[in-house]
């Protein structure tokens, strides 16, 4: 049997709907790649998702382990699939997203270069058929993406084994969204002169959220989870003047409603200045936004910068609030547990 060079682990908890698709996006292109195997880490499913991955293993030809745990956090799946992982090279793919025919290929290319621990992968819209979701990607999250520092998100990455003998793998002060973020951050922390690589070829289509309820209320768990991270790490001066910015951010909403009941013309006015200064630096991702929503509905063009500033909002609210609850809690770098496994399928 041929050496197991690359692991690619899909999480998966209650995805009927969606594990046969991210299964067959793999499968098309890895059925001449003998030295790379698929592991299914199913969190304790309570629908059809087991009954799935095992009817895939029986018709597939490529390398598929199936293992079902109890249930934990993601992170725990995460470090599961580390676990029993044979791979140098370990890619997490989401089980609600599809990968695109070469994204297998294109996802290791920034691994030529041997200074490159992590590489992250391009995420493209899957439910176009959506408005909603069409807008908010075109116009928040692609924007931001594109304009912003790292491209690292979870559905879509792949690192070296070397980064968790250094981070010991997911931690689990990390609850929901960030867990990819705070492992680079640590290990880069560690390893200053190693890099992230960014291959916009590596696509993977991911559905986004269809309501603006939703919408609003993952950027607001997004920010709780910026928080916690940034509470693990040294800060920045930069950092440091952001975060002041957002509790000015969050404040001017507090003085919005008490200008509602009390003339404060002056002091509103020095602090909307304020508060500008949390949205100019950020104007090129403004900028794109509107462009990207101009290919896609000229008539919406009006909605991106109002849209972006509310989400800017929710993330600063959530910010503030996991800066406020975290404090009475304490965090660390402990490791998540491996899963207990209630059931495995090894492919040899």
């Amino acid at each position: 049997m041929a050496k197991i060079d690359v692991s690619i682990i899909v999480c998966a908890y209650n995805e009927e709907n969606t594990l046969y698709s991210c299964l067959s996006s793999l499968d098309t292109q890895l059925k001449d790649v003998p030295s790379v195997e698929v592991l299914v880490i199913d969190n304790e499913s309570t629908d059809k998702t087991g009954a799935i991955a095992k009817k895939f293993i029986k018709d597939s030809s490529l390398k598929i382990k199936y293992l079902r745990m109890s249930h934990l956090p993601l992170t725990s799946s995460r470090n599961t699939g580390i676990h029993y992982s044979k791979g140098e090279i370990v890619i997490f793919i989401d089980a609600d997203a599809v990968a695109d025919s070469h994204w297998y290929s294109n996802i290791l290319i920034g691994f030529t270069d041997k200074s490159v621990a992590i590489v992250s992968g391009k995420i493209s819209l899957l439910n176009r058929e959506c408005r909603f979701s069409n807008f908010a990607y075109r116009a928040f999250f692609r924007a931001f993406l594109d304009t912003g520092g790292s491209k690292l998100i979870g559905a879509n990455m792949a690192l070296r084994r070397s980064v968790f003998r250094v981070t010991g793998g997911f931690f689990s002060c990390i609850k929901s969204r960030g867990d990819e973020t705070s492992v680079a951050a640590s290990y880069f922390e560690k390893k200053p002169t190693d890099k992230e690589y960014y291959e916009d070829r590596a696509i993977v289509y991911h559905e986004l959220e269809e309501t603006l309820f939703s919408w609003f209320k993952n950027r607001y768990i997004e920010g709780k989870s910026g928080a916690d991270i940034s509470s693990l790490f040294k800060s920045s001066i930069r950092a440091n003047i952001v975060n002041v910015l957002r509790w000015l951010n969050v404040l001017f909403v507090i003085h919005i409603l008490l200008g509602l009941f009390f003339s404060w013309s002056a002091l509103f006015v020095f602090h909307l200045c304020l508060v500008s200064l949390r949205y100019i630096p950020r104007s090129k991702s403004y900028l794109m936004g509107i462009r990207n929503v101009f290919n896609y509905n000229l008539f919406l063009i009006p909605f991106v910068v109002p849209f972006c500033v509310l989400t800017v909002l929710a993330l600063d609210f959530g910010y503030i609030g996991g800066f406020l609850f975290s404090r009475k809690k304490v965090l660390n770098l402990e490791n998540s547990p491996v899963g207990q496994l209630k059931e495995i399928i090894n492919y040899d």
